[in-house]
Order: C-alpha cells, then structure tokens, then sequence
C-alpha cells in the first residue's frame, strides 16, 4: 500500500528556510514587480501556507528588506579593494550596477527599505571612507558619495527595465528633416545605443569631477 503523501504544511517547516523564501520573492518580483511579493503570494509560489513564511519573518517588511539586501551580498563580497581609490569606487560601483541591472525590480525595493539595510550598510561604509580618506571635507565627501550612490540606482533600474523603444527613437529621429534637426539626424544612429558604455562615460565624468574637487582641496590647504 502506498503511504499518504504528506501536505504542504507537514513538509514546510523541513525544506523552508530564510534563503529559500528570499530566492522565491526574487522569482516573484522579478516576473510580476515587488507589488505582487505578499505573504499569502510566497506560500503560493512554494506550495506552503502563508503562515509558515511567518516562522521566518515577522512580516512583508521585513522580508523585503532581506531580499533587497540579498542583492548586495555577492556584490560586495566579489569586490576587491586594491587601495586605488578611483579604481576600487569604479570596481565598487560596476559590480553593483550588474546586481541592479540583472534584478531591476529587486533593486527599486531599496528604494522602499525603512532602514539601512547590513550589505547596504557595508557598501555605503566601504564606499564613504574610500572618498573620506581623500581629505575632502566631510559635506563635500557625503555629497560625492550621494551623487554616485543615487545615479548608480536610478540608471541601473531604468537601464535593467530595458529600453525597447530605443531602435524605434533611432529611426525617427534620423527620419526626421536635417535642416531643423541637424545634431540629432547627424547622430542619430549612435543615440540609446549602449546603456553601459553610458553608464560608465558618466562614472567616469563624475570620478573625473571628484579628482579635481581633490586637488582643489589640497591646493587651498
């Protein structure tokens, strides 16, 4: 005789844990936006009941927060500090616009964090210090470090939700009459065409920017 399966609720407390319930709001997220990530919702996607996904959070909140957070770890652990500042804020910052771009929806759910979040925590600390230690003083050293943490999110979300209209801009725009669109008919086949190499031209621009705000500094000391 075959023995009885057992249900969802019997098997959950076994095979449920933190990192399985986060991987799940990945999927979820990822596929439907973080609006769709409810408790009910993640015991649906694990055949679960919602209440077995409170053992291991109190609530939506926290959940997210873990799953934002999650996607900082492997960003942050997979950067190298090499004592260059410009090249360990630029490593810094690639890495994490990856995890951004892959997991775009993922990513807006920092956005929503109500507190500073560990890996967050441990990017902002590494990243600060790095321009602290330049000798800029401490407004300017913050202001720098929001510039690079705000353009960094904002452009990897928007670039990781894609821009499948940008063949579409292309076209019209080289369509369009020369005479009153000179720049933008001349360049029309180079615009929206590669969102990294943007992305880094604009890295770089920035990092150029704090290298003179440096030497500014040490010139007036």
């Amino acid at each position: 005789m075959t023995p009885p399966r057992s249900s969802p609720q019997a098997r959950s407390p076994a095979r449920l844990s933190r990192d399985v319930l986060i991987d799940a709001c990945i999927r979820i997220a990822d596929r439907e936006g973080p609006e769709a990530v409810t408790m009910r919702r993640l015991g649906a996607e694990l055949g679960v009941d919602a209440t077995a996904v409170y053992r291991h959070f109190r609530d939506k909140d926290e959940l997210v927060a873990a799953t934002a957070d999650r996607l900082l770890t492997d960003a942050f652990d997979s950067t190298t500090f090499t004592g260059d500042w410009r090249r360990d804020i630029r490593s810094a910052v690639l890495t994490v616009r990856r995890a951004y771009v892959a997991h775009p929806r993922i990513a807006l759910m920092v956005l929503s964090a109500t507190s500073p979040m560990p890996n967050e925590a441990r990017v902002s600390e590494a990243t600060l210090g790095i321009i602290r230690r330049l000798g800029l003083p401490d407004r300017d050293a913050v202001l720098a470090f929001e510039v690079l943490e705000a353009y960094t999110v904002a452009v990897s979300c928007m670039d990781g939700m894609g821009s499948s209209g940008s063949d579409a801009w292309r076209l019209e725009y080289a369509a369009l009459p020369p005479t009153t669109f000179p720049n933008l008919t001349a360049t029309a086949t180079m615009l929206y065409a590669d969102p990294d190499e943007r992305f880094e031209f604009g890295l770089d621009l920035m990092l150029d920017a704090i290298e003179r705000l440096v030497d500014r500094h040490a010139d007036e000391a």
